[in-house]
This record gives structure tokens, sequence and C-alpha cells, in this order.
């Protein structure tokens, strides 16, 4: 926890948190109490919180605004609300526990998600499957995960040897949001990349990779620019779920089941995404 959060009822509702959420929030909190310390606020996030209802309202609203107003380039409205978000959720468990009787009521910003939901193309991901293979087993496995199984880069860092079955074809990781590992099925050609990696692997400890999410984005980027184009991990899992809506012809639980989303209304994102349903409509509108 980092010692500019000196306000003990926060620290203490981060240590709640699960390491991820934690981690974020934490990040989210700094910053904000890092603006609150500049002039003409003078304020800590403990002054924030005794100062009531009507100006932390204010100061919220406030902080909003010098986040849109961010120069060279303002910030993404999910940024902004990833940031509201872990200030609201603080002092909801700061009203539960007693210590306020109030909440912020600041909305956040409209944001369109999943507007390009396609991801990279087929011979974009074969180039960089191929230059995966070129570097080594262990970054063949990881782009398969990737790209066939579509899972996230968290989810690949937190596979460990002990979850592994590689005989009836499954591995088990620690999805999003889950507060336990659940097993996945993987196809032939994921199972011998990994089987392949385990021969010449030398790590110390349980991880399969030794690795970090972060460092899994490291390796997918810097592939991808040796390809000639920009990529990224969840450009791949946008890539997996869309190749499955289009095998499967649009099937819906097909394609849910794959990208394990919680709200069908995610799916039917990529879905509308890949059949154009919004052109569809528009000449549909225009026909006599």
């Amino acid at each position: 926890m980092s010692e500019i959060i000196k306000y003990s009822p926060a620290t203490d509702f981060l240590a709640l948190l699960k390491t991820r959420t934690r981690q974020a929030y934490a990040l989210d909190l700094r910053i904000f109490e890092t603006w609150l310390n500049l002039p003409p606020r003078n304020m800590s996030l403990r002054d924030f919180i005794e100062a009531g209802p009507g100006e932390a309202n204010m100061t919220v609203m406030q902080y909003r605004k010098a986040m849109m107003d961010v120069q060279p380039q303002p910030l993404k409205p999910a940024s902004i609300n990833h940031r509201l978000t872990a200030i609201r959720t603080l002092l909801t468990h700061l009203r539960r526990t007693g210590i306020i009787t109030w909440a912020i009521d600041v909305p956040g910003l409209k944001n369109v998600t999943y507007k390009n939901t396609r991801g990279p193309t087929p011979e974009q991901v074969d180039a960089l499957l191929t230059a995966a293979l070129r570097s080594g087993h262990r970054n063949y496995a990881i782009l398969l995960l990737l790209c066939d199984n579509g899972l996230r880069r968290e989810e690949v860092a937190s596979i460990g040897v002990n979850d592994l079955d590689l005989i009836d074809l499954k591995v088990r990781i620690l999805g999003k949001g889950d507060d336990e590992k659940k097993w996945l099925p993987i196809n032939e050609p994921t199972r011998q990349a990994i089987q392949e990696w385990l021969a010449i692997r030398k790590i110390q400890g349980n991880s399969l990779f030794g690795i970090t999410g972060r460092a899994v984005h490291l390796i997918v980027s810097r592939l991808a620019k040796s390809c000639g184009f920009k990529g990224w991990p969840h450009g791949l899992r946008h890539f997996s779920i869309t190749r499955i809506a289009i095998k499967s012809n649009g099937n819906a639980y097909m394609t849910q089941a794959h990208a394990r989303h919680k709200s069908a209304a995610t799916t039917t994102k990529y879905l509308d995404n890949l059949n154009d349903l919004q052109r569809q409509a528009v000449n549909l509108a225009g026909e006599d």
C-alpha cells in the first residue's frame, strides 16, 4: 500500500479487496489524493471525506472535469469512470462501516464499448503465430491460449503446472471476477504446444510460464510490431470470439460459452458488429 494513502479507513478498505482490484483501486486513490494535494485545494483524503457531502460532490465534479481537460490528450471515458468508481466504492465502504452517512452522486461519462470487436485479421494472426513459434515454445503456447481459447492476459499468467490436465485437454484458470480457478477445455494444438514448452521449461515453482499479465502484453505487442502491426492480448481475445461467431454462423450460445461473458448483452455486441446490423437497418429504412 502506498504511503500517500495515510487515511487508515482507506487502507482498511483496500485490504479487503482481491489483489488485482486492490492494486487498481490503490493506484486510482493515489492519483486522486495527489490531485487533492495540489493548489488551490491543498486537501488530504481525510480532509475530502470530513468535508461532508456538499463539498465532496463539488470536489469530485471538479476532479472529473480536470480529467476531461487533461492536455495534450484527455483521459478516455473508461479511465475516468474507473477512477470515479474507486472513489464511490471507498465512500460506500465508509458509509457501511458507520464512518460517514452520505454518498456522492456524480455520474460517470457515457462510454461506448466494443465498437471494434473483431481484433486483428486472420492474416495478421497467422503472421503473429509464425513469429511466436520462431521466438520459442513458451511464446507459441501463450499465443495459442490467447488466439484459440480467448483467454485474457491475466488468465494466461495465472496458470500453474498443477492447473494442467493434458490427457483430458483442460487447463484451470482464475477468470475475471472469479474467486477460485475453473477448468476450461483446450484444443489439441494448444495441448501440444504446452507439452513442448514443458519439455524444455526450467522455471522454478508452479507458474507455467513464470510471467505476469503485463509481460504477456509485452510479448504480444513486440511480436506484433515485428510483423508490422500493432497488437495486444485483448485484441487476440476479440479475434478468438469473432472467429467462433463466424464459424458457428452467429450461434449466440456457443459464442457466449467460448467468451465466458456473464452477460449475453456483451456477446450480442460482437454478433451485431459481425453482422453489421446497423447498416442493414439503415438500408431497410430507405426501402419503399
